[in-house]
């Protein structure tokens, strides 16, 4: 939530500061002057894009199993075989 937050606010800072575009969020998108919503898709893309290239999580560990070789890995079992 927090990426797409930043991308809609930097977008309309973005519109209002540069274009003169006035806008209005709706969840997760934005309300502006049909005349204008190429250049808010544009730059609403570019902040999201933006935001992604940005952010930074703390990796976690994986949960792994170590499955000895002669058991059947859940992704190969046939379906069908589940309980």
């Amino acid at each position: 939530m927090w990426v797409e937050s930043q991308a809609i606010v930097k977008t309309m800072l973005d519109l209002k500061r540069n274009y003169k575009v006035p806008s209005f969020p709706v969840h997760d998108s934005l309300i502006v002057p049909k005349s204008k919503a190429l250049r808010a898709k544009k730059q609403l893309e570019a902040h999201y894009y933006g935001e992604l290239l940005d952010y930074y999580s703390q990796p976690t560990p994986a949960c792994l199993r170590i499955m000895p070789e002669d058991e059947p890995h859940e992704l190969t079992r046939d379906p069908m075989s589940y309980p």
